[in-house]
């Protein structure tokens, strides 16, 4: 959600996929070193939960935007279980 800014309109809400490991790759090197294998596969799976959370909650309003880039549930479509592996 680093990139979120929910008062804007017409304004990409979701990271892409590569903006997303990017995030995780900056993380690391701010905090001096990798993460293990058991907390990248964390990062993923709270990446893939709140990203599904958010579509979901899109979706529940009535809109459709799957076809949409720049929204959550873009992403969960484009990449769906792809984002447990950032």
């Amino acid at each position: 959600m680093f990139c979120a800014d929910w008062s804007r309109k017409n304004f990409d809400q979701a990271p892409t996929f590569e903006e997303a490991r990017a995030f995780i790759a900056d993380y690391e090197s701010a905090r001096g070193h990798s993460f293990t294998r058991d907390e990248r596969r964390n990062c993923g799976a709270w990446v893939a939960y709140s990203v599904g959370y958010t579509a979901r909650c899109g979706h529940a309003s009535g809109a459709d935007i799957r076809d949409q880039p720049g929204n959550h549930q873009h992403l969960i479509a484009a990449h769906g279980v792809g984002l447990l592996d950032l």
